[in-house]
């Protein structure tokens, strides 16, 4: 039996990965993905498929597969697991595998079949090594290794997190205490309910008047229209004067924009202008003239000028339809809600002559926001009494679309709430991973690890175990590093002591460019351990890009590095 590809083990290890993933388009299931990766590019990366097979390790201990360039964990289920190869440095190989032992001591697994070599080894690399059985070789040390692992991924599962989503905790409540200080959602209940009772009564109100809730209705329809055409209309004029401030610069041309460039181009005069009217000239050219069916097109050139063969023309003609565009737009608004407001004030005043009226329909609008004026009013307009009614209605239907605005916003704040919420969770989630990783190591018979941020002191009457935290802003200090101590840096690094006179911060050139590298370097009587955060960092030019940790009163010749920890010499993992 092979030993199997572990998606959420893989998925811990590479957020990234995971990350990927959920970005892209799912053509392949979470599994698919996380082995598609791993065998492109996770296995030269020195990433594992699982927590037994060690991919640098197996590629250490068999350079021959090495030298091939060949998937070592494929190598190991197909070939070979069966050529007498252990899946990592701790773990011994089939031949070295006391197997009759092992199946002596656990029942269960006679009675399960398992009677050849093969197949307890498989028990024993699949399930048996971490279930503590009998007969099983000693593998603290790879438990160890593996635990603390877990722990460096579970801490830097929690500073991603922390890093892409800050204060997660703090936010949750501040949107807690922004909903206790809103109104409840009866009171909110209450107010819609109100609002609703002041409407029907306003509505009633001017049902009452015959003609004038239809008027009303147009008046306000056209009205918004009014207004969205002034919004639309204005900033595709000024789009227009910029492109041709831009194509007489673009064509260097002695022309200057003059108040009359756009002289008839007006919000008033534009629906009904007849094809071949110029609506942009410049000096004594033509530019742009009305052609069919609205299209605006150049004028026609001649031995002097032709406006389409310049730079930006096209943009330029681009940029004048879409005001000409909006212009039409708004004077067809204009013309609506001029005819809505006559309707209305007949409505209101049936005896009302607008030829008679001294003053024009656009007197009872301001032109540049459509606001109504006080003129309907005006004695002589005799509407004063519709509008009212009109205005009351209106306000009704304002203070209705603020208590509903008021529920969506509650509704919209518990929402968040929720996504804040699954935030939380969701590192209480990661910081349970720390704790169990933490309790895992504790129950191998150490001390509770300290990630080292900062300085960090290590205690004379225990063995200390210190976990390398990543990359931080602070200089990382370890104090009474001793005899018994352990400093985790990572099993896909490798160890290389450098001269005490060594610069890297420097012209460097130090380790490998495809592996992950430390570098022990003596400073007086501390060891600097320089940590690549990036394969290339012991090759940079400049200040030293990586990490880096002093050990207080260590000498660098008393440690050695194995399964990606630094222990004194005499204490070293075997």
């Amino acid at each position: 039996m092979a030993l199997s590809f572990d998606t959420t083990y893989y998925y811990r290890e590479r957020p990234d990965v995971l990350t990927a993933w959920l970005n892209s388009d799912r053509a392949l299931s979470p599994q698919e993905f996380a082995l598609a990766h791993y065998n492109e590019f996770g296995w030269k990366e020195g990433y594992n498929p699982n927590e037994v097979f060690d991919t640098n390790e197996y590629l250490e201990a068999n350079q021959d597969v090495a030298a091939a360039g060949v998937n070592p964990f494929t190598h190991y289920n197909e070939f070979g697991q069966a050529e007498g190869r252990a899946p990592n440095a701790d773990f011994p190989a089939l031949e070295d595998f006391d197997w009759e032992a092992y199946v002596d001591a656990n029942p269960d697994l006679q009675a399960a079949g398992i009677n050849t070599a093969a197949a307890a080894y498989d028990h024993y690399i699949t399930f048996g090594w971490n279930e503590e059985r009998p007969g099983a070789p000693d593998n603290a040390e790879f438990k160890l290794k593996k635990a603390l692992e877990n722990l460096q991924a579970a801490e830097q599962a929690v500073a991603d997190f922390v890093e892409e989503n800050e204060d997660v905790d703090g936010a949750l409540v501040a949107l807690k205490a922004q909903l206790d200080d809103a109104p409840s959602d009866a009171q909110l209940g209450a107010a819609v309910t109100q609002a609703n009772a002041d409407l029907s009564d306003a509505q009633d109100a001017v049902d009452a008047v015959e003609g004038l809730s239809d008027a009303a209705a147009a008046l306000t329809s056209a009205q918004e229209a009014y207004v969205a055409a002034v919004k639309a209309g204005l900033p595709a004029m000024i789009a227009l004067h910029g492109e041709v401030a831009s194509f007489i610069a673009v064509n260097g041309l002695s022309l200057a924009v003059s108040e009359d460039s756009f002289g008839n181009v007006s919000w008033g005069d534009l629906a009904g202008l007849e094809p071949g009217t110029a609506i942009l000239t410049l000096g004594d050219y033509q530019i742009l003239i009305v052609g069919e069916n609205g299209q605006l097109e150049f004028a026609e050139a001649n031995d002097e000028f032709d406006p389409a063969a310049l730079l930006g023309a096209s943009q330029l003609l681009e940029d004048g339809q879409a005001a000409f565009d909006a212009a039409v737009a708004y004077a067809a608004a204009r013309e609506t809600f001029e005819e809505a407001i006559h309707n209305f004030v007949l409505a209101g005043n049936p005896d009302f002559d607008l030829e008679s009226f001294d003053g024009d329909l656009n007197d009872f609008y301001v032109e540049e926001t459509g606001e109504l004026t006080s003129l309907f009013e005006s004695p002589s307009v005799g509407a004063d009494e519709a509008y009212a009614l009109y205005e009351a209605l209106r306000a009704a239907q304002d203070d209705l679309a603020e208590a509903e605005a008021a529920v969506a916003a509650r509704a919209e704040l518990r929402g968040e709430i929720a996504e804040a919420q699954a935030l939380v969770d969701a590192l209480e989630t990661l910081r349970e991973g720390v704790t169990a990783a933490e309790e895992a190591i504790e129950g191998l018979g150490y001390s509770k690890p300290v990630v080292v941020a900062g300085t960090a002191d290590g205690d004379d009457e225990k063995n200390d175990i210190f976990v390398f935290g990543g990359e931080n802003d602070v200089n990382d200090i370890i104090n009474n590093f001793g005899e018994g101590d352990l400093l985790f840096i990572g099993n896909n690094y490798s160890a290389i002591t450098v001269a005490d006179d060594a610069d890297l911060d420097g012209k460097a050139d130090f380790g490998s460019l495809t592996g992950l590298d430390i570098f022990l370097q003596q400073d007086g009587n501390d060891t600097l351990v320089y940590v690549e955060l990036e394969t290339y960092d012991g090759h940079l030019n400049g200040d030293w890009a990586g990490e880096t940790i002093r050990l207080v009163g260590v000498d660098a010749g008393d440690l050695t590095f194995q399964n990606g920890a630094l222990r004194y010499t005499d204490t070293a993992i075997a």
